[in-house]
């Protein structure tokens, strides 16, 4: 039974918790990217890796989801996004226990990233699926943005662990905590909703020119994108940043990323924007600013640039969902799974080689290439766009 066919109070309450548990999955399967990402400084020390080293970390875990994407591509629709929650969910904590108690080697902590690759591929397909399948189309542009808002949000804690957890107690800590936590999750998802049961025939996403280069689109956006939560922390610290200043910044712009989701979601309910076009121009208007982020003289103008790539370069994954599902309503979950595919490529590849590139040439010229890629993404959108109107 949909939320939409329930009593007032009642289907207030399941959205609320189908939401919640869109929310949650989504941050669970952030989770172990975001705090390497932030925790960096102390993993590095302890394991003895560099900034190449990092980029091969994040990588791994990007890597794993890429190839588990096409088992979840066939299967999501048919265990049921709630199945899919779970599966996420105890994946991604085993993977956080194993770095917390047992990893004292690279080797050790590029497996416990593989198996959190896995679980990240089972999560934004599981979490599209409860809002796409138990909410009615009018509350999902809001809902779609809560639920991409839990990964800068995911990133902002990760940020707050530094000063609180990391240079107090020991990094390890801030893993052990993360690990109880998601948990927690599958809880807020509710036992009994269409979104959360295995979907019987169909099931099959339309690989259609347009859905296709969205994913080209999501690859090239994730590959320059993802370098803001794993490398804004190493970079600031390199250029004399304190390493809770730097964590503070990363806690900055990942609050601004959130509130242009929320944003933005809320927009697309109350307007009815064309989600794509404003996807277009938030991509354009980020390409700069990752660009100057290797090169931005002192501190406010350090922040300004971070407000701008964090906020347009990092806040349109709301609208990516949103226009996915629309294109293929049929089997949203499945198609949305197709994409993350692609975006999952690229978030592997594209970090590896802003690594490589920051160890040999500096901060400043990955950052030229990071926005360069987001530049490309844009074209791809503007190229699904004219395909999809033609």
């Amino acid at each position: 039974m949909s939320a939409a066919a329930l009593p007032g109070g009642t289907a207030r309450a399941r959205s609320l918790r189908l939401t919640a548990g869109a929310i949650g999955a989504t941050a669970t399967a952030a989770a172990p990217l975001f705090l390497l990402g932030a925790l960096a400084v102390q993993v590095r020390a302890d394991l003895g890796f560099g900034a190449a080293g990092l980029g091969v970390a994040v990588a791994t875990l990007f890597a794993a989801s890429a190839l588990t994407g096409p088992v979840v591509f066939r299967a999501i629709e048919r265990i049921g996004a709630r199945t899919g929650v779970a599966i996420t969910s105890v994946l991604c904590a085993i993977a956080l226990v194993a770095i917390a108690v047992s990893v004292d080697s690279f080797a050790g902590l590029l497996a416990a990233m593989a198996l959190a690759g896995a679980a990240q591929a089972f999560g934004q397909p599981s979490a599209n699926g409860l809002l796409s399948r138990g909410l009615p189309a009018g509350r999902q542009g809001l809902a779609f943005g809560l639920k991409q808002m839990a990964v800068p949000l995911t990133s902002l804690l990760a940020g707050a662990a530094v000063p609180l957890v990391a240079l107090t107690v020991g990094w390890r800590w801030a893993y052990a905590g993360a690990a109880v936590l998601v948990l927690l999750v599958p809880l807020a998802v509710p036992r009994r909703d269409a979104s959360a049961v295995p979907v019987r025939g169909g099931g099959r996403a339309t690989l259609s020119p347009a859905l296709l280069l969205l994913a080209v689109a999501g690859a090239l956006a994730a590959a320059s994108t993802m370098t803001l939560g794993s490398f804004l922390v190493d970079n600031a610290v390199s250029r004399g940043v304190s390493e809770s200043g730097a964590g503070l910044l990363l806690l900055y712009g990942s609050a601004v990323a959130v509130g242009a989701r929320l944003l933005l979601g809320w927009l697309a309910d109350r307007t009815g924007f064309d989600p794509s076009r404003i996807m277009l121009m938030m991509l354009l208007l980020g390409a700069p600013a990752l660009a100057l982020l290797g090169i931005a003289p002192g501190r406010w103008p350090l922040m300004a640039v971070v407000t701008v790539a964090f906020g347009a370069g990092w806040g349109w994954n709301g609208l990516m969902d949103l226009t996915i599902v629309r294109l293929n309503r049929a089997s949203p979950a499945a198609a949305t799974s197709l994409m993350l595919t692609g975006f999952f490529l690229g978030a592997a590849l594209g970090p590896l080689a802003f690594g490589t590139v920051a160890e040999t040439l500096g901060y400043p010229t990955a950052w030229v290439g990071a926005g360069a890629l987001l530049l490309a993404g844009a074209g791809a959108i503007a190229a699904a766009r004219r395909l999809a109107t033609a």
